[in-house]
């Protein structure tokens, strides 16, 4: 908690403008990394694509479980002295480790470090992935520990799923391996994450301090992005091949209509009714989301480029 502290006081002590910066680049990897990977399956190497959101979802989805296993309360709630940067607060959901922030941080900025071939793209890449973790401390919304799990869980899940796909690259029947991992992995989560006993800490008042039913949904996200997009990987294979050929104007073009599409079916199901439980709520959110952007938008535009 040392370190945190003295990241807060030196929040306290320099111009409020830093601190924005440091909150646009954690807002930046929620956002634009997703985009970004999402475009490189719409429009660049589809295969290569594939790779990415499958190393992107699972990483999300362990790195949930990794948090409800773990049950570390954020650094305020650890110490009341400590507190987090009000803007950052929306973003520091769930339990504190570890960091999604940092996961996903890891996954898309370690892959442009090894994919790359010019080694100041590499030098960029290491040097974003620690500004992420340290804008993480220095908002208050992590310790160190939070943040190192973070990239030692985003790393991971990228050799994972490079191993699994290795040992299936072969395999006619890879993609119903895939989408039964996806299934039975879903399936023991939601057992687990239910049926776990969680702290139960109270305040002087005698209020649980955090209620571990607030710290679910998230997982429950994680769990709709690995069967959303196995589920929809698989339609989309079936029945659509897209292509990503087009000249590059076009491909802006697709990517930003694909982000939009995204965004709009993710933000529009906030219209589910309140009754419904949160956690059903996350799920179809990202569930539909990710169909929407697997299967619904691929088969857009290609009913659209070969319209006559």
């Amino acid at each position: 908690m040392d370190l945190l502290f003295a990241f807060q006081n030196m929040r306290e002590s320099v111009s409020p403008v830093l601190t924005e910066f440091f909150m646009l680049v954690s807002n930046a990897v929620i956002y634009v990394i997703p985009v970004a990977i999402m475009a490189i399956y719409w429009c660049g190497d589809k295969e290569y694509g594939k790779q990415l959101i499958t190393e992107l979802t699972y990483g999300f989805w362990f790195n949930g479980i990794a948090k409800l296993t773990a049950c570390i309360y954020r650094p305020w709630v650890l110490d009341h002295r400590l507190y987090v940067f009000q803007d950052a607060a929306d973003t520091a959901t769930g339990y504190s480790f570890p960091s999604a922030h940092t996961t996903v941080a890891a996954i898309g900025l370690t892959n442009l470090a090894t994919h790359t071939r010019k080694k100041a793209w590499r030098a960029v890449s290491i040097f974003l992935i620690i500004l992420v973790m340290f804008s993480r401390m220095w908002l208050g919304c992590h310790s160190f520990a939070d943040v190192a799990a973070g990239l030692l869980i985003g790393i991971g899940s990228m050799f994972a799923v490079r191993f699994i796909d290795k040992k299936l690259v072969n395999n006619d029947r890879r993609n119903l391996i895939k989408l039964a991992i996806a299934i039975a992995l879903s399936a023991v989560s939601v057992i687990y994450i239910e049926t776990k006993q969680y702290p139960v800490d109270l305040d002087s008042a005698g209020r649980i301090i955090v209620d571990a039913n607030d710290m679910k949904p998230d997982t429950y996200m994680g769990i709709a992005m690995i069967l959303g997009w196995t589920v929809g990987n698989m339609i989309e294979e079936r029945f659509i091949g897209f292509t990503v050929d087009g000249s590059t104007g076009a491909k802006v073009i697709r990517t930003a209509a694909g982000a939009v599409l995204f965004l709009s079916v993710y933000l529009g199901l906030k219209a589910l009714p309140a009754s419904w439980d949160v956690r059903l709520v996350k799920f179809l959110r990202m569930f539909v989301s990710f169909i929407s952007a697997t299967v619904l938008y691929p088969w857009i535009f290609m009913k659209w480029r070969n319209r006559k």
